[in-house]
């Protein structure tokens, strides 16, 4: 497979490759679409077939060894937090007292009241503070005030 028929065979690679990157946003497939590029200019130039396969794999493996480390230090993906996630941290107060082997407890917390649960299974009374851990479905995690450690 060389000439023509080789060079359009390896841009057809690098369209797909091109396509599944796009949609995965994984930068693997990117670097394969390199190697492809050149396996079709070595197509071009006459190249037989197993030369181009080794022009694709050698210089897809070395795109992805040389750029894939560079552009992941360039290319952070950011975490937004959705309206729940900024719950975490905040100081909740207890309206309902909290037991988790009664499974009852309610807190006020992000200008919202939300079922809730002590993260040490321990009862929390109303009134009282706490810091909400995490989030386990609709449900806040939290600790009592005077159980949280200076270090933190």
């Amino acid at each position: 497979m060389s000439g023509g028929y080789g060079a359009i065979f390896w841009l057809i690679i690098m369209a797909l490759l091109i396509v599944v990157e796009s949609a995965t946003v994984h930068l693997l497939c990117i670097w394969f679409a390199v190697g492809s590029l050149f396996a079709m200019v070595a197509a071009s130039l006459g190249a037989p077939f197993w030369l181009q396969l080794i022009v694709f794999l050698a210089l897809s493996l070395a795109a992805l060894a040389i750029g894939r480390p560079i552009l992941s230090k360039k290319i952070k993906p950011r975490m937004v937090r959705t309206g729940a996630d900024r719950v975490i941290g905040q100081i909740a107060v207890v309206r309902e007292e909290i037991d988790n082997f009664a499974q009852t407890g309610r807190v006020y917390a992000n200008g919202l009241d939300w079922t809730a649960r002590s993260i040490s299974g321990e009862k929390i009374a109303p009134g009282q503070k706490a810091i909400v851990k995490s989030i386990d479905g609709v449900k806040l995690i939290v600790e009592r005030i005077n159980e949280i450690k200076e270090e933190e």
